[in-house]
């Protein structure tokens, strides 16, 4: 074999090698792009996880905050009524006491 015959052969070994050569290259910066993205895809899937963590966090402690009011509310309405309950007890009883000492008084009078 000559070595003009085989010179084509090699030429043609040399295209394809810068071919695929390149289209690894394109793969590659394709590759390296796409993991890029995916991280940076990853970390707003993050971030938003932990905004919603810190929202949920809040609405919670508001939650029990608005609970404990309801609950405080609740007792001193209890407390009021129970207060209103009382005196409109006492005013009842000092009502008949004193419709008792009128009666008494006007039998006195008499």
């Amino acid at each position: 074999m000559k070595i003009s015959e085989t010179t084509p052969e090699f030429q043609h070994l040399k295209e394809a090698h810068e071919k695929m050569t390149s289209v690894y290259e394109a793969a590659k910066e394709t590759m390296i792009e796409t993991k890029r993205k995916k991280h940076e895809t990853q970390e707003k899937i993050a971030n938003v996880q932990r905004s919603i963590r810190e929202k949920n966090k809040s609405r919670d402690i508001t939650m029990l905050a608005v609970r404990e009011c309801q609950s405080d509310t609740k007792q001193r309405m209890e407390k009021a009524h129970e207060d209103m309950l009382k005196l409109e007890e006492e005013i009842y009883e000092k009502g008949c006491r004193l419709e008792t000492l009128e009666d008494e008084n006007e039998r006195f009078q008499e």
